[in-house]
């Protein structure tokens, strides 16, 4: 039985597809969920599982899967310790981060709204993952639009989306964004000419990793670096994927526990 080999050139057309997808995939996902799904009541997570599942297909077609998994059985017994106690520092870091930030943002909001009192107070809320809800009569319908964006510009999802998934969807995301950001990205790195090289991708890896948070405000994007630099670390270290995907499913969980805990805000607009 003959099997499909690609030539190098074609391979290294495939990893920059592959690079270029990746560090893309939350703002792909929020364009076909802004453009298409938002309005028919498609959950967000649902649509990024989806597109980091074909990204997924499509790296493990390039680069071998046993790369990523690793191949040392020691790897494998330490992955679930080394997992464990990497979510619960990331965990303790994120809050850490946000609660600071947050506190600084508070008090520059005060005083911004006694030199301003035009603050935009919802803004403030949405940044910093407060649900406001807004009451809706019985006689009001919504607008039937192909798009939640008049402007026609890309919408990106904040914590509102993600509260409207459920756990399951959590865990997903968090398998399959380490089998991007600390899988496939992580062997492509591997492959620069220069240690310097690969330090400074990797590096970067993590930076744009916690970019792709940015919807949830910069407080979350700060909050998520030490998450993708100790994944990171367990992954060369043990040489196997696996105690990053335990570490970022235990956060996800603990977030996503935070999240629908937060205080929902109901009056007028």
């Amino acid at each position: 039985m003959r099997t499909l080999t690609l030539i190098p050139e074609a391979a290294s057309y495939g990893i920059i597809l592959l690079v270029a997808y990746c560090l893309a995939s939350f703002s792909l996902s929020a364009h076909i969920y802004s453009r298409w799904l938002a309005a028919r009541g498609v959950p967000f997570l649902v649509v990024h599982c989806f597109v980091l599942g074909l990204i997924s297909g499509w790296g493990f077609m390039i680069i071998d899967p046993r790369h990523i998994l690793g191949t040392s059985p020691s790897g494998w017994v330490l992955a679930l310790p080394v997992g464990i106690g990497s979510g619960a520092i990331a965990v303790w870091s994120d809050r850490a981060i946000i609660r600071h930030l947050s506190r600084r943002h508070l008090v520059r909001g005060q005083r911004f709204s006694r030199r301003s009192p035009g603050i935009d107070r919802n803004r403030f809320r949405e940044a910093h993952g407060v649900v406001r809800v807004r009451p809706v009569s019985a006689t009001t319908q919504p607008a039937k639009s192909h798009s939640i964006n008049p402007r026609g510009r890309n919408y990106l999802p904040g914590s509102g989306e993600v509260l409207q998934s459920g756990l399951s969807s959590i865990v997903v995301v968090a398998i399959l964004e380490e089998l991007l950001f600390r899988g496939l990205l992580v062997q492509a790195c591997f492959l620069l000419p220069t240690d310097l090289l690969i330090a400074a991708a990797l590096s970067m890896s993590v930076v744009m990793f916690a970019l792709s948070h940015v919807s949830f405000g910069w407080p979350h994007v700060i909050g998520k670096l030490p998450l993708g630099a100790i994944a990171i670390i367990g992954v060369l270290t043990l040489g196997t994927i696996l105690p990053a995907i335990i570490a970022h499913v235990l956060f996800n969980v603990r977030v996503w526990r935070d999240q629908i805990s937060q205080p929902v805000f109901a009056g007028r607009s």
